[in-house]
């Protein structure tokens, strides 16, 4: 940010030449490719946010956007960045790093972590540049021809169920901004998902504990060459098929752009590295016997055995009949524990499953619950089960109007 750059920092970057984000010819061992993918993870920008714009890469510069700003240790701030392109210097936002950033109540910011404050609500991101304007202008581009309200529309519709509230999306008498900007505590509106059904930001310190990517397991997880298939698809090369419906529009179905190999696979190799911190404010050791003598006496490590505290398997949403030719049927518990069916059963990221979440690093997660409903995971856990359906104490809701 201005201010903390070195002396002679503009000008040097602006006679830079576009240069791999990873340079595989590079890398000999496991752990070269982890610190390039750490890197990757941290620096790889969204191509269709980038801009040129002389007005914007003036406010940019300019120290007044900054304002209030808490900058990182290197001088950075988050969610933007400068990027060398053939066509000169661009301001551009992160890709990953835009979601996947957790910022910790003492304001650490922790790569890869669960959902929490977004870095805006933490004063991490500069004020005076329109980053939102620059995430609108890249959901534009991906819904080509589409006015900003039916790209909406389009990234949330279920033509075969259509849902009264995603189809009121195009209507002009709408407020997009409340039903589109989320609602804090890490839970956001995913293409393919809805706004009304909102999907928490995972935490990829324990991804490699599961079997599946998502919350609803829509893609197995083997290895990090799999989190790179799904990171190129996700991010530019989605058809949107949903069975026999396309959602796109012919000329919305063009490849745009396209991450090397090489960078993804080095984010994959360094997601799978990741570990769930330790919990900082470790509790008194005689409540956390007493925790232990509940866990067992529950039966909770049937679905949640140490030491990743969960099986990797998937467990039916509430309504969902699993059959019996289903071709991961070895992978799913034949009990359903009354999960809010919405994102399963109800958007384009429906399978009918949820994944059994890892209760590793829950000490670091803002919000509990599928849906991050639940404030915290103390308020979730009461002692009554009652036919396969955990009852949840009152608690101030924090998810979407439905």
């Amino acid at each position: 940010m201005p201010g903390k750059e070195p002396a002679g920092y503009w000008d040097w970057l602006q006679k830079q030449k576009p240069q791999p984000l990873v340079d595989a010819s590079t890398i000999r061992a496991k752990d070269d490719w982890i610190r390039a993918g750490k890197r990757a993870f941290r620096d790889l920008d969204k191509p269709p946010t980038r801009t040129g714009d002389p007005a914007l890469i003036a406010l940019a510069r300019n120290p007044a956007s900054f304002e209030g700003v808490r900058a990182q240790p290197d001088g950075s701030v988050l969610d933007v960045r400068w990027v060398v392109t053939d066509t000169g210097v661009q301001l551009t936002t992160t890709e990953c790093g835009s979601c996947h950033l957790q910022v910790l109540d003492d304001d650490t910011v922790l790569i890869g972590g669960a959902a929490g404050r977004f870095a805006s609500e933490a004063h991490m991101t500069p004020p005076g540049v329109p980053v939102r304007r620059l995430v609108a202008t890249a959901l534009t581009q991906q819904f080509e021809g589409d006015p900003f309200r039916v790209a909406a529309w389009r990234a949330a519709s279920t033509p075969w169920a259509p849902d009264a509230r995603v189809e009121h999306l195009k209507d002009e008498a709408v407020k997009l901004g409340p039903v589109l900007a989320g609602i804090g505590g890490g839970v956001v509106f995913r293409t393919n998902g809805s706004p009304y059904f909102g999907a928490k930001i995972p935490d990829l310190h324990i991804l490699h504990y599961s079997r599946y990517i998502d919350a609803t397991g829509t893609h197995r997880l083997r290895g990090p060459e799999d989190v790179a298939r799904y990171a190129a698809l996700i991010n530019s090369a989605d058809s949107m098929d949903f069975g026999s419906y396309q959602i796109l529009t012919p000329e919305q179905r063009h490849v745009r752009y396209r991450y090397a190999d090489e960078v993804l696979y080095a984010i994959g190799t360094y997601v799978m590295s990741l570990e769930p911190p330790k919990n900082p404010k470790p509790p008194p050791a005689n409540l956390v016997t007493r925790g232990e003598q509940v866990f067992k006496r529950e039966k909770c490590a049937g679905c949640h055995p140490a030491p990743s505290y969960t099986t990797g398997e998937l467990t039916p949403a509430l309504g969902f009949d699993v059959p019996f030719d289903h071709p991961n049927f070895g992978d799913i518990r034949d009990r359903s524990v009354g999960t809010d069916p919405g994102l399963a059963l109800r958007t384009r990221k429906g399978t009918g499953f949820y994944k059994i979440p890892s209760l590793c690093s829950t000490t670091d997660r803002s919000s509990a619950s599928r849906n991050c409903s639940m404030l915290r995971v103390s308020i979730q856990i009461t002692s009554a089960r009652a036919g396969g359906r955990l009852a949840l104490r009152k608690a101030r809701s924090r998810a979407w109007s439905s």
